[in-house]
Protein backbone atom coordinates (compact mmCIF):
# COMPACT_ATOMS: atom_id res chain seq x y z
CA UNK A 1 0.00 0.00 0.00
CA UNK A 2 1.16 3.20 -1.13
CA UNK A 3 2.59 5.46 2.15
CA UNK A 4 2.90 9.00 2.40
CA UNK A 5 6.40 9.17 2.38
CA UNK A 6 6.17 7.35 -1.03
CA UNK A 7 3.28 9.93 -2.04
CA UNK A 8 5.50 12.73 -1.50
CA UNK A 9 8.50 11.00 -4.23
CA UNK A 10 6.04 10.71 -5.96
CA UNK A 11 3.53 13.25 -6.14
CA UNK A 12 5.77 16.09 -4.60
CA UNK A 13 2.74 17.64 -2.18
CA UNK A 14 2.90 17.84 1.18
CA UNK A 15 0.28 16.32 3.25
CA UNK A 16 -0.33 15.73 7.06
CA UNK A 17 -0.82 12.16 7.94
CA UNK A 18 -4.23 12.27 8.62
CA UNK A 19 -5.55 14.12 5.15
CA UNK A 20 -3.51 11.45 3.63
CA UNK A 21 -5.09 8.38 5.34
CA UNK A 22 -8.90 10.02 3.96
CA UNK A 23 -7.85 11.06 0.37
CA UNK A 24 -5.59 7.55 -0.26
CA UNK A 25 -9.18 5.92 0.92
CA UNK A 26 -11.57 8.53 -1.05
CA UNK A 27 -8.99 7.78 -4.07
CA UNK A 28 -8.95 3.42 -3.40
CA UNK A 29 -13.09 3.95 -3.22
CA UNK A 30 -13.08 6.23 -6.48
CA UNK A 31 -10.24 3.81 -8.99
CA UNK A 32 -12.48 0.39 -7.27
CA UNK A 33 -15.77 2.26 -8.80
CA UNK A 34 -13.66 2.67 -12.05
CA UNK A 35 -12.27 -0.46 -12.64
CA UNK A 36 -15.58 -2.68 -12.11
CA UNK A 37 -13.98 -3.54 -8.29
CA UNK A 38 -10.79 -4.79 -9.48
CA UNK A 39 -8.46 -2.63 -8.32
CA UNK A 40 -7.71 -3.47 -5.32
CA UNK A 41 -7.34 -7.16 -5.32
CA UNK A 42 -5.30 -6.63 -8.37
CA UNK A 43 -2.67 -3.70 -6.01
CA UNK A 44 -2.33 -6.27 -3.81
CA UNK A 45 -0.61 -9.01 -5.57
CA UNK A 46 1.27 -6.26 -7.78
CA UNK A 47 4.86 -6.29 -8.54
CA UNK A 48 7.37 -4.51 -10.20
CA UNK A 49 6.11 -1.69 -12.76
CA UNK A 50 2.40 -2.83 -12.21
CA UNK A 51 3.24 -1.93 -8.41
CA UNK A 52 4.68 1.46 -9.63
CA UNK A 53 1.70 2.04 -12.24
CA UNK A 54 -0.55 1.99 -9.38
CA UNK A 55 1.14 3.63 -7.42
CA UNK A 56 1.79 6.40 -9.51
CA UNK A 57 -2.58 6.24 -10.18
CA UNK A 58 -3.44 6.33 -6.73
CA UNK A 59 -0.62 9.56 -5.92
CA UNK A 60 -2.14 11.44 -8.57
CA UNK A 61 -6.09 10.53 -8.10
CA UNK A 62 -4.70 12.34 -4.20
CA UNK A 63 -2.51 14.79 -5.40
CA UNK A 64 -5.90 15.53 -7.43
CA UNK A 65 -8.14 15.78 -4.72
CA UNK A 66 -5.67 17.31 -1.72
CA UNK A 67 -5.73 20.60 -4.76
CA UNK A 68 -9.74 20.28 -4.99
CA UNK A 69 -9.77 20.37 -1.01
CA UNK A 70 -7.17 23.79 -1.46
CA UNK A 71 -9.22 25.44 -3.98
CA UNK A 72 -12.35 24.64 -2.14
CA UNK A 73 -10.73 26.24 0.77
CA UNK A 74 -9.38 28.89 -0.68
CA UNK A 75 -12.67 30.26 -1.70
CA UNK A 76 -14.03 32.16 1.06
CA UNK A 77 -17.44 31.93 -0.05
CA UNK A 78 -17.21 28.47 -0.94
CA UNK A 79 -18.84 29.20 -4.65
CA UNK A 80 -16.74 28.81 -7.71
CA UNK A 81 -16.37 32.68 -9.31
CA UNK A 82 -17.11 32.27 -13.01
CA UNK A 83 -17.61 35.44 -13.91
CA UNK A 84 -17.40 38.64 -12.21
CA UNK A 85 -18.84 42.24 -12.60
CA UNK A 86 -17.86 45.84 -11.08
CA UNK A 87 -19.53 48.71 -12.32
CA UNK A 88 -19.55 48.51 -16.53
CA UNK A 89 -16.73 45.73 -16.60
CA UNK A 90 -17.42 42.11 -16.40
CA UNK A 91 -14.93 39.93 -16.36
CA UNK A 92 -15.99 35.63 -17.51
CA UNK A 93 -13.28 33.37 -16.80
CA UNK A 94 -13.26 30.36 -18.98
CA UNK A 95 -12.27 27.54 -16.29
CA UNK A 96 -13.77 29.12 -13.27
CA UNK A 97 -16.11 25.87 -12.87
CA UNK A 98 -13.41 23.13 -13.66
CA UNK A 99 -12.85 22.37 -10.21
CA UNK A 100 -16.20 22.72 -8.89
CA UNK A 101 -16.12 19.39 -7.09
CA UNK A 102 -19.19 18.14 -8.99
CA UNK A 103 -19.15 14.38 -9.31
CA UNK A 104 -19.49 15.01 -13.10
CA UNK A 105 -15.70 17.14 -12.82
CA UNK A 106 -14.62 14.81 -9.94
CA UNK A 107 -15.62 11.61 -12.06
CA UNK A 108 -13.97 12.42 -15.33
CA UNK A 109 -10.55 13.32 -13.67
CA UNK A 110 -10.19 10.31 -12.23
CA UNK A 111 -11.04 8.42 -15.20
CA UNK A 112 -8.90 10.15 -16.96
CA UNK A 113 -6.05 9.33 -14.89
CA UNK A 114 -6.78 5.61 -14.45
CA UNK A 115 -7.22 5.72 -18.24
CA UNK A 116 -3.31 6.88 -18.40
CA UNK A 117 -1.68 4.51 -15.55
CA UNK A 118 -4.22 1.26 -15.17
CA UNK A 119 -5.78 0.56 -19.14
CA UNK A 120 -2.20 -0.76 -19.85
CA UNK A 121 -2.52 -3.12 -16.96
CA UNK A 122 -6.06 -4.43 -18.47
CA UNK A 123 -8.03 -2.77 -15.27
CA UNK A 124 -10.41 -0.48 -17.62
CA UNK A 125 -11.56 -3.80 -19.61
CA UNK A 126 -15.57 -3.28 -19.63
CA UNK A 127 -16.08 -6.35 -21.69
CA UNK A 128 -16.80 -10.22 -20.81
CA UNK A 129 -13.76 -12.39 -19.90
CA UNK A 130 -12.80 -14.97 -22.25
CA UNK A 131 -13.74 -18.40 -21.32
Amino acid sequence: MLTLEEFKQIAGVKLTEAEFNRLLKESLALLNAKTLHRFTPFYAKATGTALEACNACIASVIKYQAELDKARADEPSGKWVKAETVGNHRVEYADGGKLDGSFETTSSEVDALAKQYLEPLGLMYRGADVC
